[in-house]
């Protein structure tokens, strides 16, 4: 079984209660860069030092004594706590921190990148809600002000 943080054989490997594998040395690591937000680094779900369940084989392992490492603790799923202050989903603020991408390219596909949200991980709002008719009503006005931008160039 390979671990999920470093591609390699699990060695003293721990498992999620979202049921991702880990070796522990990776784990532990992995949380002790992130003290503020942690995370399982394949799902994102609350994870922590005392939320993972150690797994046990044959044999025993043998472990280099400098790696001075606390034991493997067992653990439980919970939730990730949610951030406390204003959020702007419709700006990429919030839930995780600021998110904005920009795209070059050659014309047709660096506009159709763009034009289509690749890279996008929102959810489409589901249509005869508030947001959906707001996402209609912005997707016209910036397909029109494409359209005279274009007979612009063309005409000037």
């Amino acid at each position: 079984f390979e671990c999920n943080i470093c591609l390699d054989t699990a060695k003293n490997a721990v498992i999620s209660f979202c049921g991702h594998l880990f070796c522990w040395p990776c784990l532990h690591r992995w949380l002790d860069t992130r003290p503020t937000r942690q995370v399982c680094p394949v799902c994102k779900a609350a994870i922590s030092k005392d939320k993972v369940i150690p797994l046990y084989g044959r044999g025993g392992s043998q472990q280099d004594p400098r790696d001075k490492l606390p034991p493997r603790p067992p653990g439980q799923r919970t939730e990730p706590e949610s951030t406390t202050g204003p959020t702007f989903p419709g700006f990429g603020i919030g839930e995780g921190g600021f998110h904005m991408s920009f795209g070059i390219g050659a014309f047709p596909f660096g506009f159709f990148a763009s034009t289509f949200n690749l890279g996008d991980h929102r959810a489409a709002p589901t249509p005869g809600t508030p947001e959906y008719e707001e996402d209609q009503l912005l997707s016209k006005l910036f397909l029109y002000l494409a359209l005279v931008f274009i007979a612009w160039l063309l005409f000037a």
